[in-house]
């Protein structure tokens, strides 16, 4: 009995130490974890009806723009590598038009290179060759028309989950707002010259016709 329990308790601790072996470096990698948010549309219309300013997007005048940001963060405790991430407008309005995309990184230097794999009328497929922990993205579109914008993305042992947007849509309110301001106030600026210039002309018709009359009365006189 003794000669095998002396076998058995070896066995019994070889066994545990395999076990831990094993789990302990899956404990220790780390996870990886991306998260995002997803703000917008803001809107901003009638830029058709602002005098003297044009807003060009690809060479083409454009009266109706939306605006999107996606902001991609690494959540997790282990770099990733050629991150690949498909966005995708579903429900678009007619005369729906996929514009432009901007990113801007966090850090802003050395971030790694960001390449749009493929883009049709209503998606684009971007890969982000590095993202470090705590590394961001904020990704900006623009639209002609509204839709419903989603992001997704799948790699090996990534959770890629969205998030609930912190309280900063101000960025792009503070925006269209501004938008609207310049608009307003080109368009009352424009209208007071108009006013002033026609008021002008006005005036140096009626001195013109004063000084026609005084010169007919000296002539009479």
């Amino acid at each position: 009995m003794k000669f095998k329990e002396y076998l058995i308790y070896p066995l019994i601790v070889g066994s545990v130490i395999t076990v831990l072996a094993y789990i302990i470096p899956l404990l220790m990698a780390g996870s990886k974890e991306v998260e995002y948010t997803i703000e917008g549309p803001f809107s901003y219309t009638g830029l058709e009806e602002i005098d003297d300013i044009k807003i060009l997007v690809n060479g083409q005048p454009e009266n109706y723009i939306n605006f999107y940001r996606v902001r991609i963060k690494n959540t997790g405790e282990k770099p990733i590598n050629n991150l690949i991430i498909k966005y995708v407008f579903y429900e678009p309005e007619p005369g729906f038009k996929f514009l432009k995309e901007y990113h801007k990184t966090i850090p802003p230097e050395e971030f790694g290179e960001i390449k749009r794999i493929s883009k049709d009328s209503v998606a684009a497929r971007v890969s982000y060759s590095l993202l470090n922990p705590n590394d961001e993205v904020y990704v900006t579109f623009l639209t002609s028309r509204k839709a419903v914008l989603k992001a997704f993305s799948k790699q090996e042992e990534l959770e890629f989950t969205e998030a609930v947007a912190e309280s900063e849509p101000f960025l792009f309110e503070s925006y269209s707002i501004l938008l609207g301001m310049v608009g307003l106030i080109s368009s009352v600026l424009t209208s007071l010259l108009k006013v002033i210039v026609k008021r002008t002309k006005e005036d140096d018709s009626e001195i013109h016709n004063k000084i026609d009359k005084y010169d007919i009365i000296q002539k009479g006189e």
